[in-house]
Parts: C-alpha cells; structure tokens; sequence
C-alpha cells in the first residue's frame, strides 16, 4: 500500500520541487498519508498531525489540486507553512476524504489570493470547511476573505455543521454557491468556537435556529447563482434588514 510519493531518504532535509507542474491528482490512494516522507519515526509520530505536503513540497506553478478518495489523510497542509504555500492555486477539489474533519485553517485563506473555484464532496467526517486552529488559543477568527473565489461547491457532507467559524466572510467575486446534501448544516458562518474533534461523537458547538445567511455576517455581492438542496435543520435561508 503506497502511503507516499516521493521517498527523499538520500537528503532528509532536501527539498522537492515540480517547477513547472500545474496539474496535481491523486485518487485511489486509500493508505497515503504524505507526499513526501518526512523520515520520522512512526512510532512517536501521531498519523492525526501528518500532513499531505511539508517544507520539502515544491509546486511554485500548481493551480489545481486534486484529492480524491485518500481514506488516510487527515490533513492536507502544513500548519508551519500557510503564508507561503500553495499561493498559485486556482482550482481545488476534495472528494471522498473521510478522515479530514476540515479542509484548511482559517490562517491559509488570505494566503489562496488566486483560489477560483472550491469544491468538497463526500467526505463523512467533514464538519466545517475553514476551521479555527488551536494556535489561535481563544481568540474568535475575524473576517474571512476569498477575493478570487467564483464557485464553491460543497455536497454529500453528512456531517458539515458550518462553512467556517468567524464574524463574517466576503468573497466579492463569488458567482455560483452549490449546497447540496449537507444535512445537518446550521448555518454558513458563526462566531462560536468549535469544539476539538478528536473523535466521531464530538461535534461543533451547536447553533441551532439560524438562518443559514446573516445580514452583514455573508458578503456575496455578486452571486448570480444559488442552489441549496437537502437541509434538514435550517429554518430559514437569509435573515436580515
């Protein structure tokens, strides 16, 4: 069973870089945790913390991304280096991850300034999509900014409570929000702190009787297209003045 890509046994501290790559799929990898092996000792190192890509990961060119039924990963990105990874990226698409429980850290939003299109589906264990890391300690995330985000596509997430935790979100270039099998969503932002999800019975702190819009909380000025398809818990869908 392949658990990485690239073994960079020869130079541990050696980088790896795809200088002129733009495209990157992986699908069918049920037992990968990395794609380039870090060398550390599995027997001290929690597989919960591994993430897909280190500071040995190199795309300087990559604009899609794609993951596709990776049962194993539990973490796309390396919390250490969110400032400057991954900034060329256009397109994401997640499907079938049942081990992630978020897709990224509220921390790596303003870093995607050439994000275009989002997409999340099938992943079972997905409670919110931007969640608020613990190095934040108890302070509530402020505003979340995709600036070049036209389509966010989010579907058969049996356990999606919320797109992200914050006081609002703007993506002032958004054009089509696809919601569509996420049952047990609340609401698409709140300011409560979740919870740490360790394990299947934890979950975010509820938020029930939402609408799942605010007024001032979500800044979609030019939406164009919206399509929300089995909800169970929502009330309503905007609410405001």
């Amino acid at each position: 069973m392949i658990e990485e890509i690239v073994d960079n046994d020869e130079a541990i501290n050696a980088k790896i870089e795809f200088p002129r790559l733009r495209s990157l799929r992986l699908r069918g990898l049920p037992q990968l945790l990395q794609y380039c092996s870090d060398h550390q000792p599995k027997s001290t190192t929690n597989t919960s913390s591994i993430p897909l890509f280190n500071e040995k990961d190199q795309f300087p060119s990559m604009e899609e991304l794609q993951l596709l039924s990776l049962n194993s990963l539990q973490m796309i990105w390396d919390m250490q280096l969110l400032e400057k990874f991954d900034n060329n990226l256009r397109r994401v698409t997640v499907n079938g991850c049942h081990n992630l429980k978020s897709l990224m850290p509220s921390s790596l939003c303003g870093s995607l300034v050439h994000l275009e299109w989002l997409e999340i589906g099938g992943c079972k264990n997905i409670r919110e999509v931007v969640s608020k890391e613990e190095s934040e300690g108890q302070e509530k995330p402020g505003k979340i900014l995709f600036l070049q985000l036209k389509s966010l596509k989010l579907y058969d997430l049996s356990k999606l409570k919320r797109f992200c935790a914050g006081d609002c979100i703007e993506c002032p270039s958004l054009k089509e929000l696809d919601i569509k099998n996420c049952r047990k969503m609340e609401t698409f932002i709140s300011n409560s702190l979740p919870s740490h999800i360790d394990n299947e019975n934890e979950e975010i702190e509820s938020v029930n009787k939402q609408p799942l819009f605010v007024k001032d909380k979500v800044k979609f000025p030019n939406l164009e297209v919206l399509k929300i398809h089995k909800i169970d818990v929502i009330s309503e869908i905007c609410h405001g003045d």
